[in-house]
């Protein structure tokens, strides 16, 4: 990588280049050139048929979704049509009740109204918190993980506290166990199977038996990335480093005035995708998604939704039963939830799906910057 390039840019445009690679964007100028010599060269690009597992991070409500990553368009497409990225699972989980949700059905095209649940969970022991329940709870997680085969694993990096605040809550420290158990227990299972392809000789190929990557996710950065300034564009192209051009605000990583992004936001992004795909008329679940939630268009953005993702994604774009709900608080997290439908809280689900998808847009955005600052 050239030194003497990212030197050349503007701090407006450095920061513009961290932002569109998933990197921190704060600092002087001599910090993100450090941060982008550090990531760019050494990454390994997203590889043509890779698998990512998402998570979103709980233990009553636990999110992930499983995307294949399509082939790169062809360059001398004009313009790229890309292909879209297949959503294979797209599934809440009660890590303490598993079949409590997993066994739950998303509402049917009859209902006319989501009406919300009034059936209590079963009450929890407090031992299933202990390390040594929990412990169980992580392999159990790793090994669903692992069942999908994927080619990279992404794990929303959890907060000690919320809002700012002094305390940190009981709950945060439940799932920030967890979170730890689960970095444990793969990094024991990849040593393990390290070892034993190592005694049978094996070598495998990509996809044919390597452990996959993990890599840990600010959640804070996937929503600033998808809930951003409006006419900001999450692609990172060569006419913005060789002009000299920065797009309007591209160098932020957060919304103007520091406005903190809500769940309801991020609802709204994945919410904008799936009523595009209705707007064009296809009612298989499969389609394109655009926009931002807040009157940004991202027309190259494209879900194919299959199985029961498809359910779940016909069932997370349906109307909500009730215009607000303020039935108490979630446990975890301890937020007061927009509102409380059958198919349960759609922020987790919608949170595993930005992650996922952002994180392939980093990806593209980190192959092309490698491309511009080595030619």
């Amino acid at each position: 990588m050239s030194s003497k390039l990212l030197a050349s840019l503007k701090l407006a445009q450095l920061k513009h280049a961290a932002f569109l690679t998933g990197l921190p964007s704060a600092g002087t100028k001599a910090d993100i050139i450090a941060v982008l010599e550090s990531n760019i060269p050494t990454r390994t690009p997203i590889a043509t048929g890779s698998r990512i597992v998402s998570v979103d991070m709980g233990i009553r409500n636990l999110a992930y979704c499983v995307l294949d990553v399509p082939k790169a368009p062809l360059p001398h497409a004009n313009p790229p049509k890309p292909s879209p990225l297949k959503v294979l699972e797209w599934k809440r989980i009660d890590l303490l009740h598993p079949s409590a949700i997993e066994s739950q059905k998303p509402p049917t095209s009859s209902d006319t109204q989501v009406k919300p649940s009034t059936k209590k969970p079963a009450p929890i022991s407090p031992s299933a918190f202990t390390p040594s329940h929990l412990s169980h709870t992580a392999l159990s997680l790793s090994r669903t993980l692992l069942s999908h085969s994927p080619t990279t694993i992404l794990i929303e990096r959890q907060r000690f506290r919320s809002g700012g605040g002094p305390a940190i809550q009981e709950w945060t420290v439940r799932v920030n166990m967890l979170e730890a158990m689960l970095w444990a227990c793969l990094a024991t299972l990849r040593e393990t199977s390290s070892l034993e392809r190592k005694g049978a000789g094996a070598r495998a190929g990509p996809g044919q038996g390597e452990f996959p990557a993990v890599f840990e996710v600010l959640p804070a950065r996937v929503a600033g990335f998808w809930v951003g300034e409006p006419g900001v564009s999450l692609r990172l192209t060569a006419e913005t480093f060789i002009s000299g051009r920065v797009e309007p605000a591209a160098s932020a990583s957060a919304p103007s005035g520091r406005k903190r992004v809500q769940k309801k936001d991020k609802v709204a992004v994945v919410r904008s995708w799936l009523d595009e795909n209705k707007g064009k008329g296809k009612g298989n679940g499969n389609g394109n998604g655009n926009g931002n939630g807040n009157g940004n268009s991202h027309p190259d953005i494209s879900l194919a939704f299959s199985g029961e993702a498809a359910k779940v994604a016909k069932a997370f774009a349906a109307p909500n039963g009730r215009s607000s709900s303020s039935r108490g608080t979630i446990e975890e997290g301890s937020v007061e939830e927009e509102s409380e439908e059958r198919m349960g809280k759609r922020d987790d689900l919608a949170d595993c799906l930005l992650q996922g998808v952002a994180w392939t847009r980093w990806e593209e955005n980190r192959d092309l910057l490698a491309q511009l600052l080595r030619s």
